[in-house]
């Protein structure tokens, strides 16, 4: 739990965390799999492009499951802490391949792929905050 929160609101905000998760996920593969493509059409090696797109993508279904079995679970408060640490690694992970992305798509690129692929992870970052 955290320090200074009532167990209660804790758990109702992690639960909030999975109830906004499993769309996002969707949205992520999806826009995992255009900056992928993009970049390959800007000269980025396709078998990169395809494997970062393919980390990405498994990342999301993993994380969809985790959702689903939380769901299922419908945990207790007790549980919460196992729950929120599931959570943070799914998100430590796709924050890697985002990473990743970045800098293989990005790093030596010419200007157009620079711009097509800070475009695309910007307007995935201001539309995760509604997901909050």
């Amino acid at each position: 739990m955290r320090e200074g929160l009532d167990p209660a609101s804790w758990h109702q905000a992690v639960r909030l965390l999975y109830r906004n998760a499993e769309f996002a996920q969707y949205a992520l593969a999806i826009v995992a799999i255009l900056i992928a493509v993009g970049n390959a059409l800007f000269g980025a090696p396709a078998t990169l492009a395809a494997g970062w797109a393919g980390y990405m993508v498994a990342v999301a279904a993993g994380r969809v499951i985790l959702v689903r079995r939380y769901f299922k679970a419908m945990p207790d408060i007790g549980d919460t802490p196992r729950w929120y640490r599931r959570f943070i690694v799914g998100v430590l992970l796709a924050g890697i391949g985002w990473g990743a992305g970045a800098a293989l798509f990005m790093i030596g690129a010419g200007d157009e792929a620079r711009f097509f692929t800070a475009g695309l992870i910007s307007a995935t970052v201001a539309g995760a905050v509604a997901s909050l």
